[in-house]
């Protein structure tokens, strides 16, 4: 039996319908405005900064409550002869439009996306759960010398706010990199929020 709070989205039904390229792209434009006035940022790496490719991008469902899976034995019946069950986690399916849920709020201009107010309010009621995102990305441009070169890198965590304001938060930041001397144990590794 396992107990969680979590889920990859890849199990979800209607994942499909999620766009995970704009998820991507909306994740490292609001990563780079906050490391941009980093002042570790600044002092390890330069300013500006720049990302290149992402080496990991996940997409998880966290429940607002634990999620139980495995198997269940009722002995509400009989306490020597219980009722054995395999109970999988419940869950939720996307709906079709989810999109229009996981981006920042844009200007709504001709070919925008098509609102539905009731809808919004009726899917924005119904969340018992968010969507989380944990990635790592790789630092382009280290113009400092102590750093080795291609080293450089941002794990983070993000979660989308799916109600009303449909922002994107970055929750934690750390960046690791190879110092260029091999001085301590070759690497570095920092807690940036």
């Amino acid at each position: 039996m396992s107990i969680s709070n979590a889920l990859h989205a890849t199990r979800l039904l209607g994942f499909e319908n999620i766009d995970v390229d704009m998820l991507k792209e909306v994740a490292k434009t609001n990563l780079l405005r906050r490391l941009n006035v980093n002042h570790e940022i600044r002092e390890y790496f330069g300013l500006p900064i720049t990302l290149s490719d992402y080496e990991l991008f996940e997409v998880r469902i966290q429940y607002n409550k634990l999620a139980v899976e495995g198997i269940e034995l009722d002995f509400r019946k009989s306490w020597f002869n219980p009722i054995f069950r395999y109970r999988e986690i419940d869950t939720p399916v996307l709906p079709s439009n989810v999109n229009k849920y996981v981006q920042p709020l844009k200007a709504r201009v001709g070919g925008g996306i098509d609102e539905d107010p009731e809808q919004d309010s009726i899917f924005a009621k119904d969340m018992d759960y968010k969507i989380k995102i944990r990635a790592t990305i790789k630092v382009v441009n280290e113009v400092l010398h102590r750093i080795e070169p291609g080293s450089g890198r941002i794990t983070f965590d993000a979660e989308v706010e799916l109600d009303h304001t449909r922002l994107m938060k970055i929750t934690s930041a750390l960046m690791h990199f190879k110092n260029k001397d091999r001085s301590g144990s070759g690497g570095t590794l920092e807690r940036l929020w």
